[in-house]
This record gives structure tokens, sequence and C-alpha cells, in this order.
């Protein structure tokens, strides 16, 4: 074939555009199989994996408290002991009141709790939704479903899952303790053996990340308890039934940002619409509205700053994928662990120097 017989082999040659797509898209193709894979084996895993997510958690909090004690000259294990048992005498004594206080209310508003069910089921049935007995059931079940973290879709039987509450229980606690007395030195360990020329970034990541996680987990125990306090007492004023029930749903509310606080005052709104009518409802929902405005413009800022480097849409798709992995357990650890992913990135990306490539990283 003569030179102008053949073909022009920059016309056989794909455009740069399509090179640079496939290029992303079979990375992202390896990236999301591998994400898949971990997922799957952090669900085969998780009597193991919660628990280390949870100490890690608890930890973070907890460990500025023991490093104070110990500047101070208290000894390591003597300063662990006494922040954890402080802790737990603290918040066993809350929740021991609450759990009180709730129990009295059920107890001596049982009826009443019965009627206001009733009520819901009616209205729903025979309110503007108009919905079926049928489907009611089905949103029942779907929410029992929710709350349970799909334990059924995963095989799990009743006896299982208690062994796996009482291990998962033990560890937790096992490791929330070492966590907090040797998290530095452990910390210290795994970074003494990634490559020296990654050690800096790496240190300074972890150290960053766990800074956002505390700032977090802080953040949103005290919106927890401004919301349910601001909302107990509103509930109160308006003569809402249930007001305990309510302020404790909506304190732990606040760990599924966005949803929580919004899923709380409906239910509080459609508690005060069967029990006192339209008029209640709606000053429930303005209380609510309200509460929500002061959380995001006023609480919020002061007590988390621009620690948790979050969009209200990615702490949206994180709690949707948590909460479709594993339940309410995956929807609480979802966003915590998107900030610190989000943290640890920024960090490593904000690290110029190459790395190496190839052997030597041990």
């Amino acid at each position: 074939m003569s030179e102008a017989q053949a073909p022009d082999r920059a016309f056989l040659e794909p455009p740069r555009w399509l090179v640079r797509l496939t290029g992303w898209a079979w990375r992202l193709l390896v990236i999301g199989v591998a994400a898949l894979a971990l997922g799957w084996m952090a669900l085969q895993l998780r009597v193991v994996v919660v628990p280390i997510l949870v100490a890690t958690m608890v930890a973070s909090v907890l460990s500025p408290l023991v490093r104070r004690l110990t500047r101070r000259g208290v000894p390591a294990l003597a300063a662990t002991w006494l922040v954890l048992v402080g802790v737990l005498t603290v918040v066993g004594g809350v929740l021991a009141g609450a759990a009180w206080g709730l129990t009295a209310e059920l107890t001596q508003d049982s009826a009443r709790w019965s009627d206001v069910a009733n009520d819901v089921r009616n209205w729903l049935a025979t309110g503007p939704l108009d919905l079926s007995e049928q489907t009611i059931d089905d949103i029942e079940q779907r929410l029992r479903q929710s709350v349970i973290g799909g334990v059924s879709s995963l095989g799990t039987s009743r006896a299982t899952l208690v062994v796996e509450l009482l291990s998962g229980l033990f560890l937790t606690a096992a490791l929330t303790f070492f966590f907090v007395k040797d998290g530095p030195e452990m910390w210290g360990w795994l970074v003494e053996h990634v490559h020296p020329q990654r050690r800096r970034a790496v240190d300074q990541a972890g150290r960053e990340a766990v800074a956002t996680l505390s700032a977090y987990l802080k953040a949103v125990s005290i919106t927890g308890v401004v919301d349910s306090v601001a909302i107990g007492v509103g509930l109160l004023l308006i003569g809402v039934p249930l007001v305990i029930p309510l302020a404790v749903i909506t304190f732990f509310g606040a760990f599924l940002p966005v949803v929580g606080a919004t899923a709380a005052g409906g239910l509080a709104a459609l508690v005060a619409l069967v029990a006192n009518g339209p008029g209640d409802a709606a000053l429930v929902v303005i209380l609510t509205l309200a509460v929500q405005q002061i959380e995001g413009d006023v609480v919020m800022p002061v007590v988390m700053g621009r620690q948790v480097p979050l969009h209200p849409a990615a702490v949206l798709a994180a709690l949707a994928a948590g909460g479709a992995i594993a339940g309410v357990i995956g929807a609480f650890v979802a966003v915590p662990l998107a900030a610190v992913m989000t943290t640890a990135i920024g960090v490593l990306r904000s690290h110029r120097a190459p790395w190496p490539v190839g052997a030597g990283d041990g």
C-alpha cells in the first residue's frame, strides 16, 4: 500500500477527551468495586467494626480530659480510670433520670399514650391522607425494620443478635479504655511504620481527623441538649402530651443531622394534631422551625465552628448511604466518618511533596 493510500493515524486515534473520560471511568469503577468490597467486609465483621468505630468516637472526646490530668501529674492509668468512671457516673445518672421520667410519664399516661396511638391511626385512615389499614400496617412495619437496622435482612436471629450486642458492648468498653489510655502511643506506633516521606502528612491527617471527630460529637451533644430543652419547654407551654418522650427523641435525633430534628419535630406536631387539634399542631411546627433556625444560625456555628467541613447535601448523602447499608447504626456513624475522611483527605492533598512509589514503605 502506498503512502498516499495509508489511513491517517490521527484520524484513527480516539479524541483526547474520550481517552481522559475512559481513564477516569475505569479508575472510578475500581474504586467503586473496592468500596463495595470493604462495605461487605464491614458488614460481615460488624461485631468488630462497630465497636472500633464507637470506641474511637468516645475516645476522641475523653482523651483531652485524660491529657489534662496527666499534665498535672496524675498517672496515665489513674487519669483514665478517673475520667471513665466520672463520665459513666454522670452519663449514667442523666440516662437513669431520663429513663425514670420517661417510664413515669408513660406509666402514668399509658391510657393516653394508647389513645394517642389510636388517634394517629384513625387520623391517617380517615383524615386527608385516607390511607388503608394495610398501608398503615406496612408503614409501621417499615419503621420497626429501620429502627432495628435491617437485622432480619442480614439473617440474624434474636439469640445471635443478643450475643452480638453483649460481645459488642464488652469489646467497645475494652477498646475505649485502651484508646483513651494508650491512644497517642498506638497512633505513634502506626505512624512509625509509614514511609518517612509520608510520615508527617499521615500524622497530621490523623490528628486533625480526630480533632474533627471530637468537635463533631461535642457539637452534636450540645445541640441535642439545647434542642431537647427548648422543644420540651415549648411543648409543655403549649400543652402537648408526652413531653418527656418527645424531648428524649429530640435529643437523640440530633445525632442524625437535618433528618433527625425534622423527624422529631414532625412526630411532636403529629401528636399535637391528634391530641389537641390543628391549632396546637401549627404552634409545634412554628416552635420546631424556630428551634432549628436558632440551632443552625447560633448553636452550631458557636460549638462547631468550621471544624466539620461538610455541606448539608453531603450530610444527607452520607445519612442515606449509611442507613441503606446498616440501618440506624450506619446512619449514626456515616456523618462523622464522612467528616473524618474529608478532613484527612484535605490534609493529605495539602502536602505537595511527591510520595515515593515502589518498595520500601515498611
